[in-house]
């Protein structure tokens, strides 16, 4: 039969009426004679994998894709592709899931890990045949994601396919814009064994980009510069953002730094954090004409907002050195710390200093300062391109001498730590506070699978958590001589409270916010499985309240913020949750918790609220959850082609 679609065919015909039964017969008699029909076991594929007319079956959908593909038919190849992977996404998910719930090397965990292990090898093998036959078909995404392939998943590939040049030369050819990013990158870098060629990776770059030199004279001036970069077309900001560096270093060109600013600035209007970054670079440095700090300032702003850790680091010495910008120290250390916790070898000396010395108002802890210090040391090379030609030295030295104070296993345990350390992103934040002079209860829910928390800026340890009343206990190396007071009664319909805490901690001051309002239920909805648990109130809460204290007119702790109606409201929302006193005292007693200050009696006069807030303040800390960045996702891209749209 023949499989053009401007034929009619009965089975495509009774698919598109809805009549699936149809449809699946007569797919199912056309695929099983001879040698098959590539079209109907394509279609077989597609009713298997949306449960059309027959009840959704993933395994056999790839079955079928897999008869269709090898006949060479390309709508075939790209769904076996997509279906493959979808089969087994829910197995790596469970694995990460189980994995997650033991500590150690369960029996159930290592038996997961050698089953994923296996499909793992099976579904690479079969991804890469996919991307081959349609590779072979001149798929050009394909062509590309071969080529990303031979250079960040190199094991994955047989012998015959490792050519990640002739890849991205196929799909560069048809005017794959990524394809000739990535084959100027091969030229410039070597990716892949390829032998650099810096002249062809300009080449490739400028096809990219799109950037084309007008006729006339080179800009000399600013201004110019500028106009060229806005009335330019957008380009591919990437391949600017590498192109304009090679005009910036003189790399396979004659250098031009005006050219190379006015790419940066185009890449960077697009968005681009690194082209944003360099420009401010070029801004604070005066590479094109005078400093001016606070265009460098707003470019390294761009950028640091997109978690840029190079603009971080920069833009907190702005901040420290008032360039720009007023002196701020608590931007400054906000945006250092960030930028230490993604490697800036800079900002983690800046913070072992701050550790050692109570700098900008934290506390002083040697372990941090060591920490720190270790980390910076860990690659001086980072620390020879500052400015300061001598730092990798001094943050040596610094180190040693605050190494003195500590004990030797304080030293090893740390170094451990430095060893096995990856670069971490802040991914979301909550509220806790302090119970005693060492522990800080939270919710469970704020530090649930993490790599890391933190209250600013030192490391806490999660000593117990129980996800069934939402609670969670923190040990803090530092003391803290005002803890909070838990009053027993309970609280009172009408009564008026308070909540204090660090909502949206990316935007506000880490001085904490306090807000009123009042205890307007005492049970929540129905529908929860321990209602009693919780109490309700209007007092205006926002993400990063969850493990807050909720206070009485003294200041006592009364109940701790746990959850919103309406969760995602940020404002003209008044349905809000606490947990009760007695869950909270029945959860430290579980946890051998006793050592916890008594209330202090309600006063009778008019409440002092700003009174309240300031106690609070002195026992509620931020709680920062971090985790490690890991492995980037290779790029790939999706390769299009719907079969169904003929």
């Amino acid at each position: 039969m023949s499989t053009n679609p401007s034929n009619y065919d009965a089975g495509i015909a009774a698919y598109e009426r809805g009549h699936y039964e149809v449809a699946l017969y007569d797919f199912e008699q056309r695929a099983m004679k001879g040698d098959g029909d590539r079209l109907a076991e394509f279609y077989l594929g597609y009713m298997y994998k949306h449960g059309k007319g027959v009840a959704q079956d993933l395994e056999k959908a790839v079955e079928w894709y897999q008869k269709a593909a090898e006949r060479g038919y390309v709508p075939a190849i790209n769904d076996y592709a997509v279906a493959t992977l979808e089969q087994f996404a829910p197995f790596e998910e469970e694995v990460a899931r189980i994995t997650k719930s033991f500590v150690g090397e369960d029996e159930d965990v290592l038996r997961l890990k050698d089953e994923t292990e296996v499909l793992r090898k099976n579904v690479r093998k079969r991804t890469v045949r996919v991307l081959q036959l349609l590779a072979e078909y001149g798929n050009p995404t394909t062509q590309f994601n071969l080529g990303i392939m031979c250079i960040y998943d190199y094991d994955a590939l047989p012998e015959n396919l490792k050519k990640p040049e002739e890849w991205f030369q196929k799909a560069a050819n048809q005017g794959h814009v990524p394809a000739q990013y990535y084959l100027a990158r091969t030229y410039e870098e070597g990716l892949g064994g390829v032998t650099p060629d810096l002249e062809k990776a300009v080449e490739w770059y400028t096809k990219a980009a799109k950037q084309d030199e007008p006729d006339g004279p080179k800009a000399r001036s600013l201004a110019e510069a500028l106009m060229r970069a806005k009335g330019a077309t957008p380009g591919y900001a990437p391949a600017q953002s590498r192109l304009a560096e090679m005009y910036r270093e003189g790399k396979g060109v004659d250098q031009d730094l005006l050219k190379a600013f006015g790419l940066h600035h185009q890449a960077a209007v697009q968005g681009h954090a690194e082209s944003q970054f360099v420009l401010g670079v070029m801004y604070a440095y005066g590479e094109v004409g005078d400093p001016d700090f606070q265009e460098a300032v707003q470019w390294y702003q761009k950028a640091a907002d997109q978690g840029y850790a190079p603009a971080q680091n920069n833009l907190a010495l702005m901040y420290l050195d008032a360039k720009g910008v007023p002196h701020n120290p608590e931007k400054t250390l906000r945006l250092a710390f960030e930028a230490a916790q993604q490697g800036s070898a800079i900002t983690q000396d800046l913070l072992g200093q701050t550790f050692e010395e109570g700098l900008f108002g934290v506390v002083g802890v040697d372990v941090e300062a060591y920490y720190w210090y270790s980390l910076a040391a860990r690659n001086p090379a980072n620390l020879n391109q500052a400015v300061n030609p001598n730092l990798a030295t001094e943050v040596l030295t610094r180190r040693e001498e605050v190494g003195k104070r500590l004990t030797e296993e304080q030293r090893n345990e740390i170094q451990q730590q430095v060893a096995d350390w990856q670069p971490k992103v802040l991914v979301s934040s909550g509220t806790g506070f302090y119970i005693n002079e060492t522990l800080i209860l939270t919710n469970e829910h704020v530090v649930k699978s993490y790599d890391e928390v933190r209250i600013p800026y030192r490391r806490v340890t999660v000593s117990a958590r129980d996800t069934e009343v939402d609670f969670a206990l923190l040990v803090d190396s530092v003391q803290n001589t005002d803890p909070a007071r838990f009053r027993s009664s309970s609280v009172e319909l009408g009564e008026e409270i308070a909540v204090f805490g660090y909502p949206l901690s990316h935007v506000l001051s880490y001085e904490g916010n306090g807000t009123l309002g009042t205890v307007s239920g005492l049970a929540s909805p129905i529908v929860d499985v321990h209602p009693d648990n919780l109490f309700q109130h209007t007092t205006p809460i926002q993400r990063g309240n969850s493990g807050g204290p909720v206070l009485d007119a003294a200041g006592n702790v009364v109940g701790v913020v746990v959850s919103s109606l309406n969760p995602d409201a940020i404002r003209n929302q008044n349905v809000n949750f606490a947990i009760k006193f007695n869950v909270i005292e029945d959860f430290l007693k579980e946890n051998q918790v006793t050592d916890y200050e008594d209330p202090i009696p309600v006063p009778g006069r008019a409440i002092d609220w700003g009174e309240v807030f300031k106690k609070a303040q002195k026992f509620t800390v931020p709680v920062l959850c971090f985790v490690n960045k890991g492995k980037d996702p290779l790029p790939l891209e999706e390769i299009g082609i719907d079969g169904l749209k003929r």
